[in-house]
Parts: structure tokens; C-alpha cells; sequence
């Protein structure tokens, strides 16, 4: 067999490394002893690394972190020896006599005050610069397809699509008989546009079959825990013949990352003395609106409902839980405004480590190339520069004002009317109707301890109908589990 070819391979010296200051790709570097890879595809820089029986050790405090935060903050990765450098991340590494010697720096680019505000606002500028990013991103594609919602960012590379005169480009909307379900929104904007629409309907039930899902866990680089991750798998699955995937994802961070009423109210109300909270949390149970009010500024951008780690301790021995993560975060919330905060915490940690992962690791899985057209250098340098108040409106808490802009002269969008538009999958309906397979995947898992692990599944259970957030919980500890028990990089 042929050696993979990585795009980075080192040996001696003083190597940096730097994540994509876009969010379009990924850094994932591999370091143990005298290796250090590197690589923007990690099944090839995986397969590299199995295939020359490299260790590759699942690591206890990402593991940990995963079950309570629903991702792995970067750089880390649910392998030990393996990080991911996403936006502003740098790893300085020094070869010495027994390997590699590493050091991690941050240097975010999307803070305020780097933002020279001097962009004239244009919306057909703005238009002609993301018509000419979605062009290069289909260079070379032979089938693609967009992931079509009814929302602003995959509806403005719809609009893009029709100003290339790409008809071959498959616009594909996904739905699970909802009050909010895209397709009808979709489908007459792709009538307007001449673009082909397809809906794929999500059996909120039973979204995959048993052998598609594990096909899925067997495959995916790296576990995922994004609510979507199921419904985003069992549509491309579904959609077959695809080697190209557009996604809408990434453009949060520098257009400006807008707290929504929820987040201000959690904000308003979160206990503010971390020992109280401690205590409180001895009584309070996990996915209740009274636990969520015990959880620091960091935990108030991730996702709510997630155990904690008292509960991953009751079934997960090797629980660890290092927090060094948060004090730049924390830092950031001291002295620099909700919007810049949230930028830097959930623009890089959630939206690249969960929304944004859940397509790349869909894609990954099957074999596709994953394209995030919004994360392109001359859209963001654009954009960013733009007067802040052309990004974002800080009074209304409003996102994407110039956006929202192009949309209306482009399309007659009308974005007041639709409003924020995302697709949700039903977790309860899920839950219920495939317990014995999630029983099988969570109970029967060697790192779990049986018995504890049975009896918290139990009590989640007998929640789930009452609290639909025990849903969330639920959602990543089922994901993470199968891809533990099906993994081909861990079972081999």
C-alpha cells in the first residue's frame, strides 16, 4: 500500500502551526514521541497514523468535556494525541531529544477593536464577493449540493448558485413535519431562482436505519454532539451521489455573534459565586432552567441540558475535567463586550467545534468534501471592516444588517418575516422510539462502568417526557457511546 501523502510531516527544528483564520478548514496535528504530523483532512492524517500502528488514545478529559459541554474545546480532541487548530488557534512545537515540546497560543482576529471600520457598505459588493466564493468552492465538484434552508446564509448562496448559472447544483432541504419546517420557503425561492430543490423528509422516529447509523460511527474522524448531527447524516445518506456539500455555517464569528433574549436572561439571572453554585448543584437536578441559571459565563454560549461532571462521574471513572480552557474565555468576558465575548467563545469553540463539525464529520464519514463558501478571506476582510453598526445593530440585538441588506435587493428577502430559521429535530420522539438501541449502544459500552451507566439511563428515561432537555444529554451520550463501541481508529 502506498504511503498517504500529509500535507505537513516533520522532523527536527522549531515547527508553528496555525489554524485558518477563515473557519473554512481545520488543522489537525498529530504529536507523540518524534512524530508530528499535520493535516486540513483528518481521515487522511487518521489513516496515516493507523496505518503505522501509531498511539492513539482516547482521552479521559475530552471524553469528559464532551458529556458536559457537547464538544471538545480547541485544540484539544477526543484523542490525546491529536489537536485542532481552528480560528487564531497557534501551536509553537521545539524538537527535543525525546520528541516534540509544545506550547499553545491564541491569537483571535475578530475582537472590535481590530476592525478598521472603513469598508464602504455596498450590498452588491458584498453580493459579487460571495457569487465569486461559492465559484471557487465548486471548482472541480462533478455532483454538489446545497444544504438548503429557509434561513439568510445558505439562502445567499442560493442567490449566488443563480447568478453563476449553476442548475446542476442540487439545493436540498430537509424537514421532519414541523411548524418549522424550510421546504415551502425553499422550494418557491428555488422556483424563483431556477435552481433545483429537493425536500428529504427526516422520520424524526427512525432517521436511519441500524446499519446506517453504525456505518456512520464507524467512520466519522471524531464524534460530534450537534443536535443536528443525526438529521444531518440521514440527509445525506439519503441524498447519495453527492461529492460536494455547501454549508451555510461559519460566518457568525466576524459578522457578529448576537446574544439572543435567552442568553441575556440566563446572564441577568446566572449565580455569580462559583462555590454557592457548587453547592447548589448537589440539589438542583441536571437540564433544568434552575441548573442552567448555576452555570459559568462559558458554559451560558454551549449547549444547555448537558450532564455535569457529579453525574459522568457516577458512570465514567477515568472522569477528568480540566478547565484550563476557560480562563482566556473568562478573561475575554471581563474586558471586552457581550458581543466580542461571544465571538471569541462560542464563534470558535460552538460554532466551529459543534455546528460546523456536524457537517465536516457527516461528510467525512461518507466520503465527501465539505465547503463553507461564508469563510473566504476576501468576504471576511469585507465584512469585518465594515462600520460596526452595518454588522450588527447593538441595540436590537439584530445580526447581519448588511446581509440582511444584499438579501432584500437581491431577492426580496424578507427577513423580518421569517426571522431566525434553523431545523429541529425532535430528540424526545427519537429517544422513545429507539430506546433498545440506545440501551444497547450506552449500556453495552467498555468505558462505561454497566451497572451506574444503566441506572442514570433509567432515570433520564423516566424525565425525558416530562423535561425535553434530558433530550440533550441524551443526544451526546448516545453519540459519543456509538462511535466508542464502532469507531474503526479505536477498534482495531
Amino acid at each position: 500500500m502506498n504511503k498517504t501523502h500529509l500535507e505537513h510531516e516533520y522532523g527536527e527544528g522549531t515547527v508553528t502551526l496555525h489554524g485558518d483564520p477563515t473557519g473554512g478548514t481545520m488543522l489537525y496535528a498529530y504529536c507523540h514521541g518524534p512524530h508530528l504530523l499535520a493535516d486540513t483532512r483528518p481521515t487522511a492524517l487518521l489513516d496515516r497514523v493507523r496505518r503505522e500502528s501509531l498511539p492513539l488514545t482516547v482521552d479521559p478529559v475530552a471524553v469528559t468535556h464532551f458529556l458536559t459541554l457537547g464538544l471538545v474545546p480547541m485544540p484539544g480532541s477526543i484523542f490525546r494525541e491529536i489537536r485542532v487548530l481552528g480560528i487564531g488557534e497557534q501551536l509553537n512545537f521545539s524538537r527535543k531529544a525525546d520528541g516534540w515540546e509544545m506550547a499553545h497560543r491564541q491569537a483571535f482576529p475578530y475582537f472590535a477593536e481590530s476592525s478598521r471600520q472603513d469598508e464602504e457598505p455596498d450590498p452588491r459588493r458584498l453580493m459579487n464577493l460571495l457569487t465569486a466564493s461559492v465559484g471557487q468552492t465548486l471548482e472541480g465538484a462533478e455532483s454538489p449540493l446545497l444544504m438548503l434552508s429557509s434561513g439568510k446564509d445558505s439562502t445567499a448562496i442560493a442567490a449566488a448558485l443563480a447568478r453563476l448559472g449553476r442548475k446542476d447544483v442540487r439545493c436540498l432541504t430537509f424537514t421532519a413535519d414541523t411548524d418549522t419546517d424550510e421546504d415551502g420557503d425553499a422550494r418557491v425561492l428555488c422556483a424563483r431562482l431556477g435552481l433545483k430543490h429537493e425536500k428529504i423528509r427526516i422520520d424524526q422516529r427512525q432517521p436511519l436505519d441500524a446499519d446506517a447509523l453504525t456505518d456512520f460511527f464507524r467512520h466519522a474522524p471524531f464524534p460530534c454532539a450537534d443536535d443536528c448531527q443525526i438529521p444531518y447524516v440521514a440527509a445525506l445518506r439519503k441524498a447519495r451521489g453527492v461529492d460536494v456539500v455547501l454549508d451555510g455555517s461559519g460566518n457568525d464569528v466576524y459578522m457578529g455573534h448576537v446574544p439572543s433574549r435567552n442568553d441575556l436572561r440566563r446572564a441577568r439571572l446566572r449565580m455569580p459565586l462559583p462555590g454557592v453554585a457548587g453547592m447548589l448543584e448537589r440539589i438542583v437536578p441536571y437540564a433544568t432552567r434552575a441548573d442552567q441559571l448555576l452555570h459559568d459565563p462559558v458554559e451560558h454560549c454551549f449547549m444547555q441540558g448537558l450532564f455535569r461532571r457529579r453525574e459522568v462521574s457516577r458512570f465514567y471513572p477515568d472522569a477528568g475535567l480540566d478547565d484550563g480552557f476557560k480562563h482566556p474565555l473568562l478573561d475575554a468576558y471581563h474586558h471586552h463586550d457581550i458581543f466580542d465575548f461571544r465571538a471569541f467563545t462560542r464563534g470558535r469553540h460552538y460554532d466551529q467545534g459543534s455546528c460546523a463539525f456536524k457537517a465536516l464529520m457527516a461528510c467525512e464519514a461518507f466520503g465527501m468534501r465539505c465547503r463553507l463558501p461564508w469563510c473566504d478571506a476576501p468576504i471576511i476582510d469585507y465584512y469585518f471592516n465594515l462600520p460596526r453598526n452595518m454588522r450588527f445593530n447593538d441595540q436590537s440585538y439584530t445580526n447581519k444588517v448588511q446581509l440582511r441588506a444584499m438579501l432584500r435587493d437581491e431577492i426580496q428577502y424578507r427577513d423580518q418575516i421569517i426571522g431566525k430559521r434553523y431545523f429541529q429535530f425532535n430528540r424526545v420522539a427519537f429517544f422513545i422510539a429507539n430506546r433498545d438501541r440506545v440501551y444497547d449502544e450506552i449500556v453495552n459500552c467498555a468505558y462505561w462502568e454497566r451497572e451506574p451507566a444503566e441506572r442514570l439511563l433509567q432515570a433520564a428515561y423516566r424525565r425525558l417526557s416530562r423535561n425535553p432537555r434530558v433530550g440533550v444529554a441524551l443526544n451526546a451520550w448516545f453519540l459519543l457511546s456509538g462511535w466508542l463501541n464502532h469507531n474503526r481508529l479505536i477498534n482495531v
